[in-house]
């Protein structure tokens, strides 16, 4: 038998993956104190005498529809459908806003405020007692901002001059005696007197008040034109007013009026034709209360007396009226920027009274136009806000629709002094477009009445200083107000459905208001620098991508002085930029460009700072004065890795001598690509050398190269260039190679193979080194069973020389050329009897080599030694012939040695072994 050992070569691989401040209120805000004028004190004089106190009570004189036929109008009777527009001052009282000055406040100097339970009223009272009549107190309420008239926003005074108690007060539910005033919130539409239980009419209490317009704010008294309502003049209230003071105009009343009047020298008295009958108060009822309502227009004039006498209470002055008629234009009111948030805000406020005022007299289309001035800049419809001007409360959506137009050509408008419209040139503007629907118009309670009903309307506009467009804001500039004050105005386009002839639709302007936006503006710098990869342009490379060593890179900077304030300077201005170190200019492409004229100026930079600067100079706020200075520059190797940026600096003073300094950076949106060499692998590391071509693969990792060349060396010859080159795609991805090293690189013998790769921009990977080794030195095959067959024993030497054999003993060498090994053979014991040890045959196995007869022990003996010539196996075993002399096993057993008979057995161990320098025996 033979024993083989066979040895096994694990190799194991391990494979390391690299991943890598004009704010706006117009009016000033004012803190007012409430003042009683000279003659304001409370006085016995009775200014209207007293004829109509001692009058029959029972004669009411004419229905009022007989009054002066010059005067009268009679809705629904009369062909009138409208009234001049200078009657255009309407008391609407609005409610207060905090931190700008509009709203009504209400000012009171000599008045009593009292609770509002149980009178009926919702908002302040105010209350003049029988104590106070009897001390002839001095007392007067002022309410602000009650309307606009020519731009100007109106107070309005009321002062109690005259009180003649008669027959004594009674308090109306739980509220208190004497002369109350209130309404809803921040309204003055009701006085009320109560009369005691028993007091005839002519010992009503009566009470004598003096209205008075004067300028927000202030003591002056302002002439007004205007338009207004007695409202509520039923049951035993009456009113008393003169004509000439008053300076009235026209009454205006139903056909069905239930009012009379009497007339006495200049003295008009209005009354309830019958007394005793009250009107329906609620809205259901709105057009039979009418009956119990009189208009009236005035003016021009800055105050009138009226006297009360009454029962109950009536409205003074409404803010609903009967407008059946082009009675106003819209009021526009624009305020400053003192108490706003924001210094830049600019409003605006619209008011005007809704269409729908009666069952007859209704607008069939109502639309707000307000061309917005170009030194404003409103952003979207939802700084369009329509309100309820009383309440406040928003209007509801579905009732309108607000959209801006922008750029549309705005016809010139006519001035018109009466209504305090400027006159415009035409020109191209934004334009505000609200729009009414037809809900507006049409919808109704559940008892049927308009909705809309008698409602006065707020636009609010808000914008903001437009500095887009500089030139029309520098417009409007007022050096000694140190303020923009900025005009506009709005449209009101209606058509309607009361007109007997002529065209029914109408346009009427607002007056012009004014936001005064005050500014201590001086120099506003605007420093700009932008940069633009040319060359990744040019070449269509993603916006992603990294910048590259090499590319050429477009600066553009820009310096201006964007103060809105024309007068503005900005001085001695210097204008400088430190190229970085990372950048190369080409002083060839340095232009400048000033009031729209290019020149070449390559002296600008110095090489030696590295300084790109331009000559002190003065920058105008006006476009003209603008600088442009363009240059291009290469990136260089040190800015690999890096972000490159580039500042510019701006240094200079303002008009009173204070440093201005501005600076911008142009600063490129990725780094520059980090030069990143490609990380390579291989798949296996080592191997055996066959002396064939070895194919070697891996995997190449790069994150910016567009591709990889790989190279090898054979030990210490010339690196080898694989062609084609390996596409780098996609990229900071393991991607895959693969390339075949020729077998006439390779002869049989170890070698040192050195791996890597060059990227596209010359960058070297890691190196690897595959190792291969000597071949391997091995057993093919050997004989597991050597049979020398069955011989006879005959006292005699018996020898036998050719045994059979189950297989060849065949070695391998692949290890290099004149490599020698040496094959051994040594016994495992004696030859012995099959089952028993001791029965030896001594010195039986023979082995002849080259001639030479080999005695085979338990020693090892070399029975052949070769020298690798080929690397082709080697047959031993074909050397061995049946001859004494030939190569090969032989049996010699002497007749002494052999003790029993039987079959005998002998274990023989081959060891092969590499042997450098050894020579055959």
């Amino acid at each position: 038998m033979l024993k083989n050992k066979k040895i096994q070569f694990l190799i194991a691989i391990v494979v390391a993956v690299s991943l890598i401040f004009f704010q706006n209120v117009f009016s000033n805000n004012y803190k007012l104190q409430a003042k009683i004028s000279a003659d304001s004190s409370v006085s016995d004089n009775k200014l209207f005498g007293v004829p109509y106190l001692t009058d029959n009570p029972s004669d009411r004189g004419k229905m009022l529809t007989e009054y002066d036929a010059d005067k009268t109008i009679i809705l629904g009777k009369t062909n009138i459908t409208s009234l001049p527009g200078e009657y255009s001052f309407i008391p609407r009282w609005t409610e207060s806003v905090a931190g700008k000055n509009i709203g009504t406040e209400v000012l009171n100097n000599g008045f009593t405020e009292v609770a509002n339970a149980g009178n009926g009223f919702t908002g302040k009272v105010y209350q003049y007692s029988p104590e106070d009549f009897e001390s002839k107190k001095p007392a007067n309420l002022t309410y602000t901002n009650v309307g606009v008239f020519k731009g100007k926003w109106i107070d309005m005074r009321l002062t109690v001059t005259n009180v003649e108690k008669n027959s004594g007060f009674n308090a109306r539910g739980t509220s208190s005696k004497g002369l109350l005033i209130g309404g809803t919130k921040n309204h003055f539409n009701q006085v009320r007197l109560t009369k005691s239980e028993s007091t005839k009419e002519d010992q009503y209490p009566t009470v004598e008040l003096t209205y008075e317009y004067l300028e927000h704010g202030t003591e002056n008294k302002v002439e007004v034109t205007g338009y207004n309502v007695f409202a509520d003049v039923d049951y035993r209230e009456s009113i008393l007013v003169d004509e000439k003071k008053m300076n009235l105009q026209n009454l205006i009343m139903s056909e069905d009026t239930k009012l009379s009047f009497k007339k006495t020298d200049g003295l008009l008295h209005l009354m309830p034709f019958i007394p005793g009958v009250n009107a329906l108060e609620d809205l259901a009822n709105r057009e039979e209360a009418k009956l119990s309502w009189a208009a009236y227009t005035f003016g021009p004039t800055s105050g009138y007396p009226i006297i009360f006498r009454m029962s109950d209470s009536t409205t003074m002055a409404d803010n609903e009226g009967l407008l059946p008629f082009e009675t106003d234009n819209p009021n526009k009111v624009g305020y400053d920027n003192e108490s706003t948030d924001n210094e830049k805000n600019v409003e605006y406020s619209v008011y005007q009274y809704t269409p729908n005022n009666g069952k007859n007299y209704r607008y069939n289309s109502f639309t707000w136009l307000d061309p917005i001035h170009n030194a404003i800049k409103v952003e979207k419809a939802t700084d369009i806000k329509l309100k309820f001007g009383q309440t406040q409360e928003d209007l509801p959506a579905k009732y309108y629709n607000v959209t801006i137009d922008r750029d549309v050509n705005v016809p010139a408008v006519s001035a018109d002094p009466e209504k305090g419209v400027l006159a415009e040139p035409a020109g191209v503007r934004d334009v505000i477009r609200v729009e009414f629907t037809e809900a507006f118009m049409t919808d109704k309670d559940a008892n049927g009445n308009l909705l809309m009903y008698g409602e006065m309307l707020e636009m609010d506009i808000k914008g903001t200083l437009n500095s887009e467009n500089r030139l029309a804001l520098q417009s409007t500039y007022s050096a000694s107000e140190k303020a923009f004050v900025i005009p506009n105005r709005s449209e009101l386009h209606y058509t309607d459905n009361i007109s007997v002839t002529g065209d029914k639709k109408k346009i009427i302007s607002s007056n012009t208001a004014y936001s005064k936006i005050k500014t201590g503006e001086e120099v506003q710098t605007f420093v700009s620098k932008k940069v633009v990869n040319k060359t990744a342009e040019d070449n269509k490379r993603p916006a992603t991508d990294n910048a590259k060593v090499g590319d050429i890179l477009n600066y553009e900077m820009e310096v201006k002085n964007l103060s809105l304030v024309p007068t503005n300077v900005w001085k001695k201005v210097t204008i400088f930029d430190e190229i970085e170190s990372s950048l190369d200019i080409d002083t060839s492409t340095i232009e400048v460009t000033k009031n729209g004229t290019t020149e070449k100026h390559p002296e600008y930079y110095d090489a030696n700072n590295r300084k790109l600067s331009l000559p002190k100079q003065d920058i105008k706020a006006e476009d003209t004065s603008n600088l442009k200075i363009n240059f291009s520059a290469t990136i260089n190797f040190s800015a690999s890795g890096k972000k490159v940026d580039n500042w510019v600096y701006a240094n200079g003073v303002d008009s009173l001598g204070n440093p201005v300094k501005d600076k911008d950076n142009a600063l490129l949106a990725q780094k520059v690509e980090n030069l990143i060499p490609p990380t390579i692998t291989l798949n296996e590391t080592e191997g055996v050398s066959t002396g064939e071509a070895k194919i070697l693969s891996g995997t190449f990792n790069d994150p910016d190269s567009e591709s990889i060349t790989m190279y090898y060396q054979v030990d210490s010859g010339e690196p080898v260039k694989i062609v084609p080159e390996y596409i780098n795609s996609p990229k900071n991805n393991d991607n895959s190679y693969q390339f075949t090293i020729p077998g006439e690189k390779l002869s049989h013998g170890p070698h040192k193979i050195i791996v890597y790769g060059i990227d596209s921009e010359k960058l070297k990977s890691n190196e690897l080194v595959y190792t291969l080794k000597d071949g391997e030195l091995n057993f093919i095959s050997a004989p597991k069973v050597i049979n020398f067959g069955i011989k006879a024993f005959d006292a005699k030497v018996t020898r036998i020389d050719n045994p059979s054999y189950d297989n060849d003993l065949v070695i391998s060498d692949g290890r290099g050329l004149l490599d020698t090994w040496t094959l051994t053979a040594k016994l495992n014991g004696d030859m012995h009897l099959v089952g028993d040890v001791s029965k030896v045959l001594p010195d039986a196995i023979r082995y002849v080599y080259n001639g030479q007869e080999y005695k085979l022990s338990n020693s090892a003996i070399p029975i052949m030694v070769r020298k690798n010539d080929n690397h082709n196996a080697y047959n031993i075993s074909d050397s061995w012939g049946n001859k004494k002399n030939d190569d090969g096993f032989k049996l010699e057993v002497l007749p002494g040695d052999v003790q029993s008979l039987g079959d005998y057995e002998a274990e023989i161990i081959w060891e092969l072994s590499a042997t450098p320098g050894a020579t055959p025996p």
